[in-house]
């Protein structure tokens, strides 16, 4: 039998329905149900921003990495790929580190398997997009002027409420 182990996070208190730390563990069970995995431990960082290449601030991040390299699981399961990391560079490094201890990673959400070439390469720009838009998006909007601005963020606030969508991330502007 299989040995499975969890990953969830949220970065801050209030999260888009459906990536509760409750929504991501049921889905990381159930698929683990599905498969007939045993699920040896379930690892939850709560508040913790994914943004950042330091992984100190994320401790079960961090204590998942250690037991992987003890080999104490042999798939990792995450409800999504940004609930794992939104970096690029911790994304790749953390993979390579699966990698060489034989750990298949599994995104539910994305079904991509991340072991083959293509996987690989569809993963980076998994990652690298969403982080990629935000930025850019936060630049155009510094360029423009405050009442501008101000009715851009009422029109994005709007259109989010309308497809039933919590804002997450709010940059200083």
């Amino acid at each position: 039998m299989m040995r499975a182990a969890l990953y969830a996070r949220v970065s801050t208190d209030e999260q888009v329905e459906g990536y509760s730390i409750d929504a991501q563990l049921r889905a990381g069970r159930d698929f683990a149900s599905a498969k007939e995995w045993i699920i040896i431990n379930e690892y939850v960082d709560e508040g913790k921003s994914a943004r950042a290449e330091d992984i100190a601030r994320r401790p079960r991040f961090q204590e998942m990495l250690r037991a992987a390299n003890e080999r104490e699981f042999e798939v990792l399961i995450v409800h999504k790929l940004d609930r794992f990391s939104r970096n690029l560079l911790v994304t790749l490094r953390s993979f390579d580190e699966l990698s060489k201890r034989g750990i298949t990673f599994i995104s539910i959400t994305e079904q991509i398997d991340f072991t083959t070439p293509m996987g690989r390469v569809f993963l980076a720009w998994l990652v690298h997009l969403p982080n990629s838009i935000l930025t850019t998006l936060v630049k155009k909007l510094r360029k423009i002027g405050r009442k501008e601005r101000h009715e851009v963020c009422t029109v994005a606030r709007y259109l989010l409420v309308q497809l039933k969508m919590k804002i997450v991330y709010q940059p200083q502007i």
